[in-house]
């Protein structure tokens, strides 16, 4: 069984919410939980990446500026 979730809307937002629903035909309630959803796999990899960057640095394998972009790099698949 699904659970429900209400949470308070300011009048600008709830605007937003459902022109963004509506232009899309979805409800409100799809447009919120796809929302919490992005956000929070969002911030879960956030996490996620400062742990693997803790590891890396526990390692000592280079500094924390040299792993952040060692990280974000594009790799060469060429």
């Amino acid at each position: 069984m699904a659970a429900m979730l209400g949470i308070k809307l300011d009048s600008d937002l709830d605007g937003r919410v459902a022109e963004f629903a509506r232009a899309r035909g979805q409800s409100k309630s799809e447009v919120g939980r796809r929302a919490l959803v992005e956000y929070l796999d969002r911030h879960s990899l956030d996490q996620e990446f400062r742990r693997q960057l803790a590891l890396a640095a526990d390692e000592d394998i280079g500094d924390i500026e040299d792993l952040t972009n060692m990280a974000f790099r594009t790799p060469d698949w060429t």
